[in-house]
């Protein structure tokens, strides 16, 4: 019987330690609706994001106003809590960014260390170019 009981809370363990792992994910994520011109070339989007404490995320964004595109990566470590990100992007092609409406989309990954688990969200949001 003991021999059991050992057997059974060891499988319990190993149970609650695979539920802890899938049970991560990316819990929220949003884009600021301003962004920041730093110049032509240039515009800072920011947003939130909250995902389980000890994953890395990556955030992608790529930015379009009329005829020009932009691009930029920031990546970070999960806390757990709602934290804030930042992505400088990059004009890629056109004649530049200026004040005024632009389409943000960003990708957000995470990744567990150690595991195969991952877990990823998009979303886009009409910003506005201050």
């Amino acid at each position: 019987m003991r021999r059991f009981m050992l057997v059974l809370g060891g499988l319990v363990l190993g149970l609650l330690l695979v539920a802890n792992v899938a049970s991560a994910h990316i819990v929220g994520f949003d884009i600021n609706d301003t962004a920041v011109l730093q110049s032509p070339s240039q515009v800072t989007v920011s947003g939130h994001i909250q995902c389980t404490a000890g994953e890395t995320y990556t955030i992608r964004v790529n930015l379009a106003q009329n005829d020009s595109f932009g691009r930029g990566v920031h990546r970070g470590n999960c806390s757990g809590d709602v934290q804030p990100w930042q992505v400088q992007v990059q004009l890629t092609s056109g004649p530049g960014f200026s004040a005024g409406p632009a389409t943000a989309c960003a990708n957000a990954g995470t990744r567990q260390p150690g595991t195969t688990h991952r877990d990823a969200v998009r979303h886009c949001e009409t910003v506005q170019i201050v």
